[in-house]
């Protein structure tokens, strides 16, 4: 007997308290997939996986060098530059120790006639890239300088440069050009980047709360919930008085760390219900109820969460998020997943992608009229949450729909406001995209490769299959199969801000004019996945329109990391998540 697919059965585990169910009544959304009721056979369909037929077996394994190899480089590198803080130091305390040894005793004991050299050349290599990481990583610039990479790399080098000529036994001259050709490539490959590094690689922008003191919502929202946040405040995050993790030094080690040492809330239960679309599609919404019944708290928010690219309810920020604002704080946390993730189906052939916002206005619509049902007096604060992806298209939302927005306010965690500006982005591109084009582009092989084998030619297939990187990806794939003019028509129509021209972030954004609810934006400007310079010119955007844009950007933080602490698995990604709900709740005291 075959069993219907996932979406056709409840996934429902825990007994619903009294107000959950008057609010599922409300919403009045089915558990499984409309398909799954109609009683058709398209409910049942498998995924559409691609059939991609490879012409020789050589075409198949570049496809399969492209896949595998780069982004394995990525991630060496990597773990060299997420590290080369500590390494190259200690390597150079090595290098100094066998110099002071060498004093002490001939050349050949020193030397050991070769037994012990691969040690050493490995030491000098490791320590010449790390120190090369120092010098040419605008993270690490932003943070030492250049002095300080470029004095260990010499240091280093001369070192290294001593031992080379001291080598003595079998295999001399193998190890010789082994440390002569590193030393070489290294000082190129800082040459080509000083004097230094390209001036707009530098953040050019300071790190505070941008807002506009003419709108009384933003400029009571900065006095009261946001008060914390800002410079001086006891949750400031930068700085010598700051809560970030000290030892952790640059973005990718504030993006990084968090996701290996975090703990997951295992204690979070979702209820799952359908959201029809307009195109005979449904998205899936997991509702967290607070586990105490709470129907005298109906002023309560009810947050709507956007998850990232790859992600969906089970991330490990939305796992916390939730835990924080659901179980302590008793509000209502709806996660809407995007089409195609997390075992939910696609039936025809709009698929997702980063410019469709209309998914999220029916969310919000159907949260709106519960949240009015519930609390007939005033009515609750339906707020929008985005992270990463997520929070480039809520922002969107915002941004488009105006005074029509469902939401009462919205937190962009992460996001960028144009995102034309991360084409231009080489570090991201080269360090971070390789990991995550990996497993996009196994979910839309295995989910959705029959769809876009029928829209793509065979060789913007084949381009896809080898994209390295994000933006190959979308270039190839996604702006044909949406029938985009091209990627940079397909960011433009993503980005809340992408209606202005390129590389011109001075110049006032129509769309950004639209907003007409409280939406903050909450950055770091050593995102390694999403530049600053995705944030535009902050005292332009905040006064745009009616001025409710509010900014809070942190010098940095990465990538919806923001570790807290010497030990950050305590806070977890609490710093991030508590900014999102302090601001919402002080949304909430202003319309009571």
């Amino acid at each position: 007997m075959t069993l219907p697919p996932s979406w056709c059965l409840p996934s429902n585990p825990t007994p619903l308290t009294p107000f959950a169910l008057k609010f599922l009544s409300h919403l009045d959304l089915p558990s499984i997939h409309p398909q799954c009721l109609t009683g058709s056979t398209k409910g049942v369909i498998p995924p559409h996986r691609s059939s991609f037929a490879y012409t020789s077996v050589l075409e198949r394994l570049i496809t399969l060098y492209f896949q595998a190899v780069p982004s394995l480089l990525a991630m060496a590198e990597l773990w060299l530059r997420l590290f080369a803080f500590l390494v190259a130091p200690l390597c150079l305390s090595q290098l100094v120790y066998d110099e002071l040894t060498t004093m002490k005793t001939t050349p050949t004991t020193h030397d050991g006639g070769g037994r012990n050299r691969g040690g050493r050349v490995a030491i000098s290599i490791l320590g010449l890239l790390s120190c090369t990481a120092l010098t040419t990583d605008v993270m690490y610039i932003t943070e030492y300088g250049i002095a300080y990479g470029g004095t260990l790399f010499a240091l280093t080098a001369l070192l290294t440069m001593r031992k080379v000529f001291r080598f003595r036994g079998v295999g001399r001259g193998r190890d010789q050009i082994a440390l002569v050709v590193c030393t070489v490539a290294c000082v190129l490959a800082i040459v080509s980047r000083v004097g230094g590094v390209r001036n707009d690689d530098v953040p050019n922008i300071d790190p505070k709360l941008y807002y506009s003191s003419s709108n009384p919502v933003t400029s009571r929202l900065a006095e009261t919930a946001l008060r914390e946040y800002a410079g001086g405040g006891a949750a400031y995050y930068d700085g010598p008085t700051g809560v970030a993790t000290p030892w952790l030094i640059t973005g990718d080690a504030r993006t990084g760390i968090p996701f290996l040492v975090n703990p997951l809330r295992d204690t979070v239960k979702y209820h799952r219900v359908y959201l029809p679309t307009f195109d005979d599609e449904a998205v899936a919404l997991d509702i967290c109820f607070p586990p105490a019944d709470n129907d005298d708290d109906n002023d309560k928010p009810i947050y709507l969460v956007l998850h990232g690219l790859n992600g969906g309810s089970q991330e490990g920020f939305v796992l916390d998020f939730v835990e924080t604002v659901c179980h302590r704080q008793n509000a209502v946390v709806v996660i809407m997943i995007a089409r195609g993730l997390m075992d939910t189906p696609v039936f025809g052939d709009n698929v997702f992608h980063g410019a469709r916002v209309d998914d999220v206005h029916y969310a919000a619509t159907a949260l709106r009229e519960v949240a009015r049902r519930m609390n007939e007096k005033k009515g609750a604060v339906v707020a929008g949450v985005g992270y990463s992806m997520g929070a480039i298209v809520v922002a969107n939302y915002v941004a488009r729909y105006g005074k029509d927005c469902a939401l009462t306010a919205a937190v962009s965690v992460s996001g960028g406001l144009d995102m034309r500006e991360n084409l231009w982005f080489e570090r991201g591109r080269k360090l971070w995209q390789p990991l995550l084009a990996v497993e996009l582009r196994s979910m839309i092989l295995q989910k959705l490769g029959e769809k876009y084998e029928r829209r793509l030619t065979r060789e913007e297939m084949l381009e896809f299959l080898r994209a390295t990187s994000i933006s190959r990806i979308d270039e190839y794939a996604v702006v044909t199969y949406n029938n985009y003019h091209s990627i940079n028509h397909y960011y433009s129509e993503m980005s809340a801000m992408g209606d202005i021209p390129n590389h011109n972030p001075n110049t006032t954004s129509p769309r950004l004019s639209n907003v007409s609810i409280p939406l903050l934006v909450v950055h770091a400007l050593d995102d390694p996945l999403c530049t600053w310079r995705t944030m535009g010119h902050p005292d332009t955007i905040v006064t745009s329109g009616e001025g409710y844009v509010m900014m809070l950007l942190t010098k940095t933080g990465g990538h919806v990391g923001w570790p807290v602490g010497w030990n950050p698995r305590g806070i977890g990604w609490g710093w991030m998540n508590d900014v999102a709900r302090d601001f919402v709740e002080g949304v909430v005291k202003l319309g009571n």
